[in-house]
């Protein structure tokens, strides 16, 4: 007895099944491609949009810098016009320079608010061109930047102190005649009492401020960097809770000619 073997189908695909994915293939090839350019063009325009977002806010820190030191200048060497015209003309120029743009998108605030006049406050605008995305959106492309700077004193440290207390009877910390000179360099000078003098021939330079607890009687030929301040609170003896030397330690103080040798002898000194 005999068997016969049925032979293997051959599928046969039908001339429109093979058409439908050739079309289902070509809407996603277009769709990815359609994304694909869609990145690239993302990245191109956004790449360029935060570069100039970091060349203005670097133009916004320039101008309020110089804005800053205009007004440091103008307080040591007042120069032609107001001072705010000079701090806007500085801010303007650096900021507009360094964006490459017009000092008309180049905004200064002398007195920004709550910060006062001893801030500056400058924004920088800037419009921006776009490559790909201005197919999409074809309306004004721009980035903006503001910094703010300002000036704090420094309190240079006091070289010349005189810690004598007032009373009624001599409340004098501080008394200059004749034609002296005292030049304190990178210092301040105090006193925890008046500062007065007798003639006006006397010379007193401090790069710092000159300061009293009491009054003070400048001379014409008497200057300080930050000014002269009166009713500054006294200050504290430095060495009133430091013990008294030994006596060989005072028998070697005689000795000490340098400063050095006098830090070394004297404990907890510096």
């Amino acid at each position: 007895m005999s068997s016969r073997k049925t032979p293997p189908t051959i599928p046969v695909n039908e001339p429109g099944r093979w058409r439908s994915k050739e079309g289902q293939i070509l809407v996603m090839f277009a769709a990815g491609l359609m994304l694909l350019l869609g990145m690239i063009a993302l990245s191109v325009d956004g790449g360029f949009i935060m570069a100039e977002k970091r060349q203005v806010q670097s133009a916004a820190d320039a101008g309020a810098l110089a804005a800053a030191k205009a007004k440091l200048d103008y307080k040591y060497q007042p120069a032609a016009g107001n001072l705010e015209a000079v701090q806007i003309e500085a801010g303007k120029n650096y900021g507009a320079e360094n964006a490459d743009t017009s000092q008309d998108n180049v905004i200064v605030d002398t007195s920004p608010d709550p910060l006062g006049e001893d801030y500056v406050e400058v924004t920088v605008s800037k419009d921006v061109e776009s490559f790909f995305l201005r197919a999409l959106y074809d309306g004004e492309w721009g980035v903006s930047a503001t910094a703010i700077a300002g000036m704090e004193p420094v309190q240079l440290p006091y070289a010349l102190v005189a810690l004598r207390e007032c009373d009624p009877p001599n409340p004098t910390g501080i008394a200059v005649n004749g034609s002296g000179t005292i030049d304190v360099n990178e210092g301040s000078i105090m006193s925890n009492c008046n500062i007065e003098r007798s003639g006006d021939s006397s010379i007193i330079a401090a790069d710092g401020a000159i300061d009293a607890n009491g009054t003070i009687d400048p001379g014409t030929q008497w200057d300080a960097g930050q000014g002269f301040r009166e009713g500054r609170p006294q200050l504290v003896d430095p060495l009133a809770t430091t013990a008294a030397p030994s006596r060989s330690t005072a028998q070697a103080l005689r000795e000490i000619t340098t400063q050095s040798q006098l830090v070394g002898a004297v404990p907890g000194s510096s």
